[in-house]
């Protein structure tokens, strides 16, 4: 958590003396009762793997459907029913950074809402946010795509804080808020996967 953008620049002071953490049903299962699709970019390292952790919260809510993970680069962006999930790590418009950018513009262009997920776990490649606004195009960051505009989730390692990171990647994303299926529950708390650590990207620029 000290790694966060909130308290990265409060020192570590800001933490000393504990912290409550709100509980999870604050933020109930969220899914879909429609086909949704979550698309991924084969140039976003990490993104797949995280996909499909979203994919299963979907499953969580009595009657939501799940979501499928497509490659974005073979999907059709101006399809309805359809999100872009863009994960921050320290990879991030590292190799194919122009791949990266040309995509997430013709998204924007086609009306297809972007997702950003920010990792937070070093060991995960999370890395503070000026970072990212370092190495993004220009043309992303200013109208009329202004991608930082939105808010990017966090992306926590721990199980608790990381099953209410997914839930609202999927309200992001437009889902709503759904009853608990016990089994479902159940079946998420295992399938929780942070992903095993990445390397530092040498460009930062």
């Amino acid at each position: 958590l000290g790694h966060s953008r909130y308290y990265w620049h409060r020192g570590g002071h800001a933490l000393a003396a504990g912290l409550r953490v709100a509980n999870s049903g604050e933020c109930p299962p969220h899914g879909f009762v429609a086909q949704h699709t979550l698309l991924v970019s084969r140039v976003n390292p990490g993104a797949r793997l995280v996909a499909g952790e979203v994919a299963g919260a979907s499953t969580e809510g009595g009657g939501a459907l799940p979501v499928a993970v497509k490659e974005a680069e073979a999907a059709d962006l101006a399809a309805e029913s359809q999100s872009l999930l863009l994960l921050l790590n320290n990879q991030t418009f590292c190799e194919d950074k122009m791949a990266l950018a040309s995509l997430l513009v013709r998204a924007r262009e086609a009306g297809c809402p972007v997702v950003l997920l920010w990792e937070q776990d070093p060991d995960c490649g999370g890395c503070p946010f000026h970072i990212f606004k370092e190495r993004t195009p220009l043309e992303l960051q200013l109208p009329p795509h202004k991608l930082f505009d939105d808010l990017a989730v966090p992306l926590y390692r721990s199980a608790e804080l990381r099953k209410v990171s997914l839930r609202q990647v999927l309200q992001g994303m437009g889902a709503k808020p759904l009853p608990l299926s016990q089994a479902a529950g159940h079946k998420l708390g295992a399938s929780l996967n942070p992903c095993p650590g990445v390397s530092e990207c040498e460009e930062q620029s």
